[in-house]
């Protein structure tokens, strides 16, 4: 959106500029027409670079944001149910089934799938991910091993589907230690 406002800024000042020339009879009638080309010439390829920019940014993978809880989250007066945004790296892999990966108390060890890709969040927990359609395992790398809580009835860990043309939304919540 602020690459097509600046574009849009950029043509008004040319169309003023070329205006302002015409108005004033400072050039030829053929001074003229090579301006007007070129004024079409750069309208033309701003909004070429414009409809790039749009279409980058509507490509598919996962968006979403990591939260941490740690502590006391039993319901009660003044309890906050919120967990707080951190920073973390995400793990994509393909789809990983509960029967491979080794897990050590509520982290996992090892994860044989391939790892597809891995990107950092932002000091808000949240991260963008650009993927090619498909199926995908997503962990979080903690301190002593990975971490995801999520399964689907198949026994995959934390499945995500990537369709063509979607950001999947995932919001991750790293609850190993809370206490609800």
């Amino acid at each position: 959106m602020t690459r097509l406002v600046g574009v849009l800024l950029i043509d008004n000042i040319l169309f003023s500029f070329f205006n302002s020339v015409i108005r004033c009879n400072f050039i030829s009638n053929q001074g003229l027409k090579n301006m007007k080309y070129i004024l079409l010439f750069f309208m033309a390829a701003s909004f070429l670079a414009c409809k790039s920019s749009t279409a980058q940014q509507a490509s598919q993978g996962i968006k979403g944001q990591v939260l941490w809880f740690e502590g006391n989250f039993m319901p009660g007066p003044g309890q906050s149910n919120k967990g707080k945004p951190v920073q973390r790296e995400v793990l994509i892999y393909e789809v990983t089934s509960m029967k491979n990966v080794i897990q050590e108390d509520q982290l996992y060890k090892e994860v044989p799938s391939e790892l597809i890709k891995t990107v950092e969040t932002d000091e808000n927990g949240n991260f963008t991910v650009q993927l090619a359609p498909g199926r995908y395992s997503v962990f979080t790398k903690e301190e002593d091993g990975l971490f995801a809580n999520v399964f689907d009835g198949e026994g995959n860990v934390n499945p995500v589907t990537v369709k063509q043309g979607e950001m999947t939304e995932l919001n991750i919540d790293i609850n190993y230690k809370a206490v609800y």
